[in-house]
């Protein structure tokens, strides 16, 4: 299969694309795949930025490039390690990294939905940096912290605002779902084994980002709300 073919492969025969990209597994086509990712999740982040006022900082946007590429490597070793455990003989470089750098493909859709619903999501004005100092009373802190609170309250319980988190997990899920094919192809495990070296790290990602967005949010509002 040539590249456009795979691409579209990974949507409409998932699991035969993905034998084609073990067998021949070229880099270079996964590195463009998850770098487009990047781009759009600049995009992403540069447009709510500045939906909501404010400026849009290059240094963030190379960050958000570079985490990405990163993410995507660590993702595979992982993945590839749990399924080393479990008995897989698969390489994690090129066959792994090649094959699961395609699966970023099918997440471009929800993150494109996202940028729609963030554009449908109220302003919310990001407040200035609050000076808190040593010598200030419990009263203090809590008046200077009530604008980031009512910040994370307009945004955070915004329907739209859930709406894309909801979205971007189910787009996690399918590319996940696109990995399990991955692994018992390529670490020569079986299904059952594939679902476990990818959910369980899935699941973990799921829990913990949700509880350090909401949670940061809880722990704020019953310390100074």
């Amino acid at each position: 299969m040539d590249f456009m073919e795979r691409v579209t492969g990974m949507f409409t025969k998932p699991e035969e694309t993905i034998k084609d990209i073990l067998s021949e597994p070229r880099m270079e086509e996964a590195l463009l795949i998850v770098g487009v990712y990047g781009i759009l999740a600049v995009i992403s982040s540069s447009i709510s930025s500045l939906h909501n006022g404010n400026g849009i900082s290059i240094i963030s946007a190379v960050i958000t490039l570079v985490i990405t590429l990163i993410g995507w490597a660590i993702a595979t070793g992982v993945v590839h390690a749990i399924a080393l455990l479990l008995g897989g003989q698969g390489k994690y470089n090129p066959q792994m990294l090649t094959s699961i750098g395609y699966t970023y493909v099918v997440k471009y859709i929800p993150l494109i939905i996202g940028i729609i619903l963030i554009l449908l999501m109220p302003v919310v004005k990001v407040p200035s940096q609050p000076a808190i100092t040593s010598g200030m009373t419990t009263d203090q802190i809590k008046t200077a912290l009530q604008p980031y609170i009512s910040m994370m309250e307009q945004m955070y319980f915004n329907p739209f605002f859930i709406l894309s988190m909801v979205i971007s997990y189910l787009g996690l899920i399918w590319s996940c779902l696109l990995g399990t094919m991955a692994v018992k192809n390529g670490e020569k495990v079986s299904r059952t084994t594939s679902y476990i070296a990818v959910f369980v790290p899935m699941v973990v990602y799921i829990v913990v980002y949700t509880l350090l967005i909401y949670g940061s949010y809880l722990v704020i509002k019953m310390a100074y709300g």
